[in-house]
């Protein structure tokens, strides 16, 4: 089922965190977490996406990474996954947000009057937005890629998975400054949303006319019905940011916890890099695994490995950044491309232009803790 915005929509940029329509609340940790702020506690607060699930089923059952590494510096730490991450974070129940990326962190800093930090990139743009092969919008029928993003302003149905949704703020640059035309519920596309896992499904039964995906998104089933109008990852590099930029997630922490607790948040940094370099490394024998295939929802060995081939190494796709990078750490280069990418967001429209009065980036050492974790794997 989907819902249909209409161009000329209510505007309301964050609508939460994840799918739209969806919620619930999947604690790793024996307590839900304070985000009291402490110099002896983190509460961390992420979306459970599959990949996030085998993250976290690797840092605390097939390891004491998790607990051995805050025991050693002496944090509490609390790891919940839910699709209330950004709830949570406002709400102070939780001191990081990993799942959160600039340009939500951008909007949410003017909007609640806090001061913002982002500190790595944990979920690069890794999404395409998918037509029907054959169709007037496949740009193999269209006469490329311009005449079919052309024909889709004209007369068609774009699905994403809600306004809040970590691809939105790509899709907004890649549109206007790629092809001329505003995407938002004010603009000059006709926009459905549902569940982002089920929007494969919906382009390849007709109900709607594109929508974004990957392989993670339930695409499998649908995969030789579709084809790609862009992938977000390159068309941002186009552009030239970097591709890792305008991420999904950026780990994202109030200015006062992180002063305080750099520590803290590097060690967690430093956790998703063991735990994506384990996960990457170890693919065969992960998919043969009945509970890796139930986590990602997919009926066999060679499914499983498909969608960790493509989240892990960015295979099945042009994407040269994986979706889960080993790499996470902010670079000076990142770190002022990004800006700029904000600064065109707020032209228009996307984010507060005051945006910079509350949110920065803060890069932390990674590497050191890192290295610290290696005795719990």
């Amino acid at each position: 089922m989907t819902h249909r915005q209409g161009r000329r929509g209510r505007r309301a940029f964050l609508r939460g965190v994840g799918a739209a329509g969806t919620a619930g609340l999947a604690g790793l940790a024996g307590c839900a977490g304070g985000g009291s702020g402490g110099g002896d506690s983190i509460a961390i607060a992420s979306a459970p996406t599959p990949t996030t699930k085998l993250q976290a089923e690797y840092l605390r059952e097939r390891t004491d990474l998790f607990e051995g590494l805050y025991d050693e510096l002496g944090y509490e730490a609390d790891l919940t996954l839910t699709w209330d991450e950004l709830s949570q974070f406002i709400g102070g129940q939780a001191d990081l947000a990993p799942s959160v990326g600039s340009v939500e962190a951008a909007q949410l800093a003017s909007e609640q009057d806090q001061q913002l930090r982002a500190h790595a990139v944990t979920a690069p743009q890794h999404t395409a937005l998918y037509v029907r092969k054959g169709s007037e919008y496949d740009p193999a029928e269209a006469g490329g890629m311009q005449a079919a993003v052309d024909a889709l302003a004209e007369s068609g149905t774009i699905g994403i998975g809600g306004w809040g949704l970590g691809t939105v703020p790509a899709y907004r640059l890649v549109f206007r400054e790629r092809f001329g035309y505003e995407f938002g519920e004010e603009g000059d596309f006709d926009v459905v949303t549902a569940e982002f896992n089920t929007l494969a499904q919906l382009v390849a039964d007709g109900d709607i006319d594109a929508g974004g995906s990957g392989p993670p998104y339930n695409l499998w089933s649908a995969r030789d019905d579709l084809t790609p109008v862009f992938w977000n990852q390159n068309q941002v590099a186009e552009m030239g940011f970097p591709r890792r930029s305008i991420a999904i997630g950026n780990g994202v922490s109030r200015a006062s916890y992180a002063e305080a607790n750099a520590d803290a948040i590097a060690a967690y940094f430093a956790l998703l890099r063991r735990a994506n370099e384990y996960l990457r490394d170890n693919i065969d024998s992960l998919a043969e695994e009945s509970s890796t295939q139930d986590t990602l929802g997919v009926d066999s060995a060679e499914q499983a490995r498909w969608v960790l081939e493509f989240r892990l190494r960015g295979e099945h796709s042009p994407n040269e950044v994986p979706a889960s990078p080993v790499d996470n750490g902010l670079r000076d280069e990142y770190v002022e491309q990004d800006r700029q990418a904000l600064s065109q967001a707020a032209e228009m429209g996307a984010v507060p232009e005051d945006w910079a009065d509350g949110f920065d980036y803060q890069p932390v050492d990674i590497d050191e803790y890192y290295e610290m974790a290696s005795s719990y794997a």
